[in-house]
């Protein structure tokens, strides 16, 4: 077979592997990916998808180990890095997924789930305004995407702009209406502009379904507390350490809630046992 007959070929066999892939038939897929390599070893396509293969079925280490090598062999493509991010942080090598993830923006700023996955990133280590600006320019490239859109909305909130977030936990929630989730987020959202009425009655109509939920109870106790319902409140909290002993926000909220209320003792008690559930938060406050 002449070279641009093969070319052709491995190109056809890639884009079969990839339609499997996609539809959830990742034997038949590596079949295909393995065929192309035995002929073409640093096929840099070939290397890729058989790395994402291997991430998606589980086997992160191993995808890391392809994703790097198509990195290698094709540095200049953005969406290698971006998926070799994605790899290290489901191995739990967080700094080496978000330089690799840089790289990829630095390719292709506009690159769609490399700004998505930083922005996760950010979110998690409470660069709130950087995890907004990654994550408005993911949903600028995916408009649709519920996870995206979900978590934009979390960055609004935590920049102190809930009315923001609410749109867009409401697009989740009219193409996923059961994603729990994205519900939590929307009652507290509501809660954080004031408006407890409303975020009370959304949890309680979601206690029904999902009665072993500690965030959901929290959650309610706070929209609780923010209606002046201070009793109805701590009952809600005290069902959240019930369901997570040491969810610490709850710890301290209750103590709060307490001292507010004059229960200096039990006060205490939740604020000794928040401190040592994390001593070096001694100055933390829940929501």
């Amino acid at each position: 077979m002449k070279s641009g007959e093969a070319n052709t070929a491995a190109k056809q066999a890639l884009a079969q592997a990839t339609a499997h892939l996609n539809a959830g038939r990742p034997r038949e897929a590596e079949v295909l990916i393995r065929q192309v390599l035995q002929d073409e070893p640093d096929n840099h396509e070939a290397v890729n998808l058989l790395g994402m293969l291997a991430l998606n079925t589980g086997h992160a280490p191993e995808a890391v180990e392809l994703l790097s090598h198509a990195v290698q062999l094709q540095h200049r493509e953005a969406e290698y890095h971006c998926n070799l991010g994605v790899a290290l942080l489901t191995t739990n090598r967080a700094a080496e997924g978000e330089a690799a993830l840089l790289a990829a923006l630095q390719l292709k700023p506009a690159h769609a789930m490399a700004n998505f996955n930083l922005g996760l990133i950010n979110l998690q280590h409470g660069r709130f305004e950087d995890a907004r600006r990654n994550l408005e320019k993911a949903v600028r490239k995916m408009p649709q995407n519920p996870a995206a859109l979900n978590a934009l909305g979390v960055a609004h909130s935590k920049c102190g702009k809930p009315a923001k977030a609410l749109p867009l936990f409401r697009a989740v929630l009219e193409a996923q209406p059961n994603d729990l989730d994205t519900q939590l987020n929307l009652a507290g959202a509501l809660t954080e502009i004031g408006k407890t009425t409303e975020a009370v009655a959304h949890c309680e109509a979601l206690l029904a379904g999902h009665p072993g939920q500690a965030r959901l109870y929290f959650i309610l106790a706070v929209a609780l507390s923010g209606a002046k319902r201070d009793l109805d409140a701590v009952e809600a909290y005290e069902q959240a350490l019930a369901l997570e002993p040491e969810f610490i926000d709850a710890h301290v909220n209750l103590s709060a809630l307490y001292a507010d209320r004059g229960g200096l003792d039990a006060a205490l008690a939740h604020s000794k046992t928040a401190c040592a559930l994390k001593p070096n938060d001694v100055y933390r406050h829940g929501q």
